[in-house]
């Protein structure tokens, strides 16, 4: 079903080269800092990350989301604390220069003011005074980083309070937004590594507001809904039951076109390069969706 070589050319021909070296990774048994290397590109001189590297939003201007969204690149093809090379070290420290400037009130914002002169999704349109991204990136960052720094760092006992914070937000607070149950599963992963928290209630509550988040299967076709694959990969599987799983399998074999998936959304609004940004986003969405294929269904052939 699912022909290995005809998604490498699609994402050779059309993928930019970050997802080509993801792939490689992933798929190739390449070496993860060739992720790095290309990841570099979207890095800004001040240490943060723009340059439409979550291609939904075109601005070059660093900001932390986009900077939320390269450290999670980096935990996803497994680099940690005690594994980061000499180049991608560089490259989390001088994320974590540009973040230290960024935070204010224990927030990183999602949206900065110049994403208003840029092309992007209406959501990324910034509104002053607004953050209805709530801790989107914040608690993806603290999570990400936990993992990645050592705990001599400068800054690790700042991320220390600012998860105890999070940690006691998020037991008290109910967490419908699957934007925002995604940055808690990094969250809980930096739990996982400082080990200063009872985990258990957590995870309960974390998982719970997961498979309630899921759509019904007869709604899957509608556009932008939330399915058991629309989380971050990690070991855990929050408990969804193994029928929904394999109906999201059946899903993904369904929505498959030739050599790659289409995205389900629009920007909802008149900014220019949506069509362009949108190919972007068939090579990350078919890298997320093989890579869970690869986890689920052990009897699948590329």
């Amino acid at each position: 079903m699912y022909q290995l070589e005809d998604i490498k050319n699609k994402i050779y021909n059309q993928g930019r080269d970050l997802e080509v070296a993801l792939f490689n990774h992933y798929f190739l048994e390449d070496d993860r800092e060739m992720v790095s290397y290309a990841l570099s590109i979207y890095q800004n001189e001040d240490g943060g990350f723009g340059h439409g590297l979550e291609p939904d939003n075109t601005n070059p201007d660093s900001s932390s989301f986009q900077t939320s969204y390269a450290l999670e690149l980096l935990v996803n093809i497994g680099y940690k604390s005690t594994t980061l090379d000499e180049f991608t070290k560089e490259m989390v420290d001088s994320a974590v220069h540009f973040l230290k400037t960024q935070l204010t009130d224990d927030l990183w914002l999602a949206t900065i003011p110049s994403n208003n002169e840029a092309s992007c999704a209406i959501w990324w349109k910034h509104q002053q005074g607004v953050n209805s991204f709530l801790e989107n990136p914040t608690v993806s960052i603290v999570g990400t980083l936990l993992q990645l720094l050592d705990e001599t760092d400068d800054f690790y006992q700042t991320l220390v309070k600012l998860q105890t914070k999070y940690y006691h937000h998020f037991l008290s607070t109910k967490v419908e937004d699957k934007h925002l149950l995604a940055c808690y599963i990094h969250f809980y992963q930096g739990l996982k590594v400082t080990n200063r928290f009872d985990l258990e209630p957590f995870y309960k509550k974390l998982s719970n507001e997961i498979k309630e988040s899921i759509d019904g299967v007869d709604l899957w076709n509608e556009g932008y809904v939330t399915t058991p694959f629309s989380y971050p990969l990690y070991e855990e599987t929050y408990g969804i039951d193994v029928k929904l799983i394999q109906q999201n399998l059946d899903f993904l074999e369904k929505t498959y076109v030739h050599n790659h998936w289409n995205i389900n959304f629009t920007w909802m609004n008149e900014d220019e390069g949506f069509d362009v940004q949108a190919i972007k986003w068939q090579a990350i969405i078919t890298i997320h969706n093989l890579r869970l294929i690869k986890k689920y269904q052990e009897a699948v052939v590329f």
